[in-house]
């Protein structure tokens, strides 16, 4: 029996296998959340410029842009992308690209190893913690307020 192509015509070679397609690689999707991410990383960079840490390797910025940024990405999925008829781009667009780009997990890994650098590798350790635990209690309460925001339009 022939192998088969992309298209599925016959091959000559009964051994052939076409290469398949990523499973849901959609371009415009991938265009998305470039886009977004190209903002929410500058708007990111933007914040850090005009309000740099103020301790010494701290971070404070980035853990107040952190929790912001989760706080936002729960509201939104609370709230808007609970539906299916919700657009899949949008969310893209907004939770994956922008506030993806906005929040960082590197920026917490450089003050880490700036800390630890500097001989304070508990205070490193004590950033980490705080950044997950503050991140997924801010994310539980932006999920909360966008449920409770999406009841409310919907009882209106």
């Amino acid at each position: 029996m022939p192998g088969r192509d992309l298209t599925g015509s016959e091959t000559l070679d009964p051994d052939y296998e076409a290469p398949r397609p990523l499973v849901g690689l959609n371009p415009l999707h991938l265009l998305w959340v470039l886009c977004g991410g190209a903002i929410g990383t500058f708007a990111r960079q933007g914040a850090e410029s005009l309000y740099p840490s103020t301790s010494q390797g701290f971070g404070e910025t980035v853990l107040v842009i952190n929790a912001l940024g989760c706080l936002l990405i729960g509201v939104l999925i609370g709230a808007f992308f609970r539906s299916p008829t919700t657009r899949v781009g949008l969310r893209l667009f907004l939770v994956t690209g922008i506030l993806g780009g906005w929040t960082t997990y590197g920026g917490v890994t450089v003050i880490f190893l700036t800390l630890s650098h500097d001989g304070k590798i508990w205070n490193g350790l004590a950033v980490w913690i705080m950044t997950l635990v503050s991140n997924i209690g801010f994310a539980a309460l932006g999920l909360f307020a966008g449920r409770r925001l999406s009841r409310t339009e919907e009882a209106s």
